[in-house]
């Protein structure tokens, strides 16, 4: 494998980790706005459950005060029309799913209904002039199903405030597991990437330090010297192409060597020719 494609695919894989990180805090970012987003509605929700609570008592009261003092009663005599009748009727209602506050609900209808519907008798008996029957109808027939309908929307309230509760802990969780991952991430992709850096630098290296020790080799007259690798990469090729250049150039000092020797002893045989025919000469 070249040298360029080792470092591709070093960056390559650390791409995909990043890649990974970034899928990992998409989802987590996702998955925390879906969370934070139903905190928010069941956060809403308990507040508006609250305030039709309250909205009650003060409906009671305004009741009692009525038919006690004879004061102008000014609350509603339409179940459909108070404050949670209202919540009822709307679509906040129609989206809920929760199985427990659906089931009061169920149960809060009947006695919210049976209140509005009897305060109106309680008020007739008032303005009829019987204003013993009508406390005595108040207290015995309109309070104990007043206390019903508190009681479902306190445990509606406490359901919510569950709900409430449970999407503060999923939202916490959801962070806390994404910081986690995020930091496990950050370790693996720094990690990996110093062990690239360390791999890729030291292969270059290694490699130009095997040729640097064998051309100082030759460059002492060492024609021996080699490099040594067999890398597939474009250093390999090089080591290879000088290895065969040394190989080729002991060959041809071979062959001077050899070739010399042989000029030599011509050359001495001649020498001795040349003495003889001056000795013949003389």
């Amino acid at each position: 494998m070249s040298i360029r494609k080792k470092v591709l695919s070093g960056f390559f894989l650390v791409s995909v980790f990043g890649l990974i990180f970034g899928i990992t805090g998409l989802i987590s970012a996702q998955q925390f706005a879906s969370k934070a987003e139903e905190l928010g509605l069941y956060s809403a929700k308990a507040n508006k459950f609250t305030s039709i609570m309250n909205a009650h008592h003060e409906w009671r009261i305004g009741l009692l005060r009525a038919i006690m003092t004879g004061t102008e009663f000014r609350g509603s005599l339409d179940p459909e029309t108070c404050a949670l009748g209202n919540w009822l009727t709307g679509e906040e209602s129609k989206n809920e799913t929760d199985g427990k506050i659906l089931n009061l609900l169920n149960t809060i209808t009947a006695p919210h209904n049976y209140i509005h519907y009897e305060a109106s008798k309680a008020l007739d008996l008032l303005n009829g002039g019987d204003k013993v029957g009508a406390e005595d109808f108040l207290i015995n027939q309109i309070m104990p199903k007043f206390d019903e309908v508190i009681t479902n929307l306190t445990a509606i309230n406490y359901r919510l405030s569950e709900l409430v509760n449970e999407r503060e802990t999923e939202v916490a969780l959801i962070a806390s597991n994404t910081t986690s991952i995020t930091i496990v991430i950050i370790v693996v992709v720094m990690a990996l990437s110093v062990v690239l850096a360390l791999y890729i630098s030291g292969m270059i290296s290694r490699s130009v330090n095997a040729l640097v020790v064998m051309f100082r080799k030759a460059e002492q007259g060492d024609m021996t010297a080699r490099s040594g690798l067999n890398q597939k990469d474009e250093i390999g090729i090089v080591a290879n192409a000088a290895d065969q250049f040394f190989i080729k150039l002991q060959g041809i000092i071979k062959d001077i060597h050899m070739h010399s020797d042989t000029l030599s002893g011509a050359s001495e045989e001649l020498s001795a020719i040349s003495r003889r025919l001056c000795s013949a000469v003389d």
